[in-house]
């Protein structure tokens, strides 16, 4: 900072920050008042402190703040960021550590502009050039960890303590756009080589440490020690040193005791590995396999052959003989009494039969009672190898005992539960509703004592009784729950069958009803259809009137072309030329082919329509091609002789028109009839019994399907009608299905005419 104040005396002046004679063009002399401010062989860089490289104009950013430190290189001049692009005044002119002194010459390639953003420093990596990072080149590292924007980070590498940096006046980062981005400070310079074995990492009395290139120590452990690279920890002898107990296991310790060795009988440790103590113990012996070891101090032995064995049984011990079988068979005959004797290796065996056990030297017979083999059910005898037991009443011998007999198994119980008494016996156990014999359980018939059933009585209700229960149920016509039971009105409740109000009537009686049609209706009371009175003659109207049929009765309306003339009296009106009610047209006359009938009804194929007076006008429309509301259909290729043909006057085919169309068994046209004997009916179907006509074959046709005339002394006798013509061929005639799908066809073409 001397240094610094010095030059601050020479431009320091009365007080004005400027050089005298510079006030107004100083522009030549600033190239060597900052670092990198002249470059040999030009002329001068006035575009460091002006906006252009002529000098002439405003001065930029850096060329204020060097104006305002007295145009002197300074440190603070050296930390700030005049343009704000992340670079200090200092790194764009090559000097960060505020290094240079006036009048050294220092060219830098990386120079940028401190007044002009636009111009920074080559994008580089600061920490590959000196003069740019100061960190410590031992032991220390430098990272340009923000990607070539001016900053460094130094550090000291593993190993190594300090600040990381190479001088003791190094930077601190302070960031800020247009303040300081670098403050200069103090600081501890290099890195210092960390003493690893300081407090000897090794662990005092397992090893002593030494020191190797940083970052790192090494540790030399003593016996029964080892280096795992931090420290000196035990050495496990029994895996560093497979097999170090031979025929033992090994077991590690720490030291000093380090490891022992388990050894197996016979072996002993003698601090080192397992070691032969004694022979016999430890299978190092030659004894024959069917020879007794004794061991003889801990390296010899002598050999005995065991009982069922001759010989010395050491073939290199005495006479080389080894142990050889004696079959006891042989040499003890009968041996094993009743049994057979099977020779084997030092010994022999007795195999048994049934009955009888061997003691190790012969077979003896098993007393098979002393196990009680007939349990508490019978008394045990022994035998000869065998037993026999003497079973109590209720047990069965079998399986080799005396067993319980199951009486339960079959079940004899039925429905019930069997549960066996002692025996010999059982109980039955019975389910509510039944009842034990003696043998099994039996149903009680509750209905038979009436104080347990208590149900209703005939004719309000009955008990009906079933395995194990029985039922209490109110009869037919009645209601209630078995035991008292209400006579039900089936009319009230609307639970009859009859036929309904107005043509049906519902009469309730005792535990019943009877249906009965109502007057103007019959039939059966369940099925009630209504009376055409206009059909039967029951009401017959006056000259002028049509009787109208109407549920239950009929009355007399006017007929077509009359009205009525207030008095009740039914006059004509039809062609008067005004249409009134009754009327379908009225054109003034009483001529039929005109359109407008004598009975003033329209004819077809005519369209009529009246004026404002009422008169009509009618046209013949058939032909036109168009369907009108009185025509059935209107198409050019009509016909009156073709099956299914739209015919002339525009009408659909039709029953009685005179042709066989489809679903048509006949068809005579207007000589159809319902009445005359043997005619095709006006439903295009052949006369049939129960048309009501007596066609040929016939003795009789009431017209309900019945024709065998037994109540018409015709002579005729029941059920021998002919069967052809008019279908009385048997009692009863053909009148079920087939006449009423015959009527039902009839019915359905009928109405498709309409």
């Amino acid at each position: 900072m001397g240094r610094l104040r010095a030059l601050g005396l020479l431009v320091v002046v009365a007080g004005v920050g400027v050089v005298p004679g510079l006030e107004t063009d100083a522009s030549a002399f600033y190239p060597e008042r900052v670092p990198n401010g002249y470059i040999s062989g030009t002329t001068g860089r006035c575009i460091i402190c002006h906006m252009s490289a002529a000098g002439g104009d405003a001065r930029n950013a850096f060329g204020n703040a060097f104006q305002n430190a007295g145009f002197v290189w300074t440190e603070n001049l050296a930390e700030l960021d005049s343009d704000g692009d992340g670079w200090t005044n200092g790194q764009e002119l090559g000097d960060p550590f505020f290094d240079w002194s006036q009048g050294e010459s220092y060219a830098n390639p990386y120079r940028g502009e401190p007044g002009n953003s636009s111009s920074e420093p080559s994008n580089f990596n600061l920490c590959s050039n000196a003069n740019y990072r100061d960190c410590a080149t031992t032991g220390g590292s430098c990272s340009d960890v923000y990607n070539g924007n001016g900053r460094w980070e130094c550090s000291c590498n593993a190993g190594y303590s300090g600040s990381g940096h190479r001088r003791s006046s190094s930077h601190v980062w302070t960031g800020g756009a247009g303040t300081k981005r670098f403050e200069i400070t103090s600081t501890v310079a290099g890195c210092t080589d960390i003493n690893e074995c300081s407090g000897n990492p090794c662990t005092s009395g397992r090893g002593n440490c030494s020191e190797t290139a940083p970052p790192g120590y090494t540790c030399s452990c003593f016996t029964g020690w080892t280096f795992n690279g931090t420290t000196c920890v035990d050495l496990n002898e029994c895996t560093s040193m497979p097999g170090i107990c031979g025929v033992g296991n090994c077991t590690n310790f720490s030291p000093p005791t380090r490891y022992t060795c388990a050894c197996p009988p016979g072996f002993g440790f003698d601090g080192t590995t397992c070691v032969t103590e004694n022979a016999c113990l430890a299978g190092t012996h030659d004894c024959d396999s069917n020879a007794d070891c004794a061991a003889v101090g801990a390296s010899d032995w002598n050999c005995t052959c065991r009982t069922g064995w001759s010989g010395v049984g050491s073939p290199s011990r005495g006479t080389g003989d080894r142990c050889v079988d004696i079959n006891e068979c042989a040499t003890m005959v009968g041996v094993c009494g009743v049994g057979s004797c099977r020779n084997n290796a030092g010994g022999y065996t007795c195999s048994c039969p049934s009955g009888y056990t061997s003691n190790g030297t012969t077979c003896l017979d098993d007393n098979e009672c002393t196990s009680r083999p007939c349990g508490d059910g019978g008394t045990c005898d022994n035998l000869p190898g065998s037993y026999n037991c003497d079973c109590d009443a209720g047990y069965t011998f079998t399986g080799g005992t005396c067993r319980d007999i199951d009486e339960c198994s079959g079940r004899p119980c039925g429905v019930g539960t069997c549960e066996e008494t002692a025996p010999p016996g059982y109980r039955c156990v019975c389910p509510s509703g039944w009842v034990s014999d003696g043998s099994t359980c039996v149903d009680i018939n509750e209905c038979d004592t009436p104080e347990i059933a208590r149900c209703a009585v005939e004719p309000e209700g009955e008990c009906i009784n079933s395995e194990g229960s029985f039922e209490c149920i109110c009869s037919t016509g009645y209601a209630g729950d078995g035991r008292t039971c209400s006579e039900i009105d089936e009319c009230a409740e609307g639970i009859d069958d009859c036929a309904p109000a107005p043509a049906g009537r519902c009469t309730n009686t005792d535990g019943a009803y009877t249906c009965a049609c109502t007057e103007g209706y019959e039939g059966s009371g369940v099925s009630c259809s209504d009376v055409d009175e206009c059909a039967t003659g029951a009401v017959r109207c006056d000259p002028g009137q049509t009787c109208v049929n109407e549920p239950g009765g009929a009355s007399c309306a006017c007929s077509p072309g009359f009205v009525d003339d207030g008095e009740g009296n039914c006059i004509r009106a039809c062609g008067d030329g005004h249409r009134t009610a009754g009327e379908a047209c009225d054109d003034g006359n009483m001529d039929d082919g005109d359109g407008c009938s004598a009975a003033c009804e329209v004819e077809v194929p005519w369209s009529c329509w009246e004026d404002d007076a009422g008169l009509s006008t009618c046209e013949n429309t058939c032909g036109d091609g168009l369907v009108q509301s009185n025509e059935e259909c209107d198409v050019p290729d009509r016909s009156d002789t073709e099956p299914n043909a739209c015919r002339t006057n525009c009408l659909e085919a039709h029953c009685g028109d005179g042709v066989l169309d489809d679903g048509e068994t006949c068809d005579d046209g207007e000589t159809n009839s319902d009445e005359a004997a043997n005619a095709c009916r006006s439903n295009c179907m052949p006369a049939f019994c129960g048309d009501g006509v007596v066609d040929e074959g016939e003795a009789c046709d009431d017209g309900t399907g019945d024709c065998s005339c037994a109540s018409v002394d015709a002579g005729v006798d029941a059920g021998t009608a002919p069967d052809e013509g008019g279908g009385c061929a048997a009692a009863g005639g053909n009148t079920g299905s087939g006449v009423l799908w015959v009527l039902g066809l009839a019915w359905a073409l009928r109405r498709r005419r309409r």
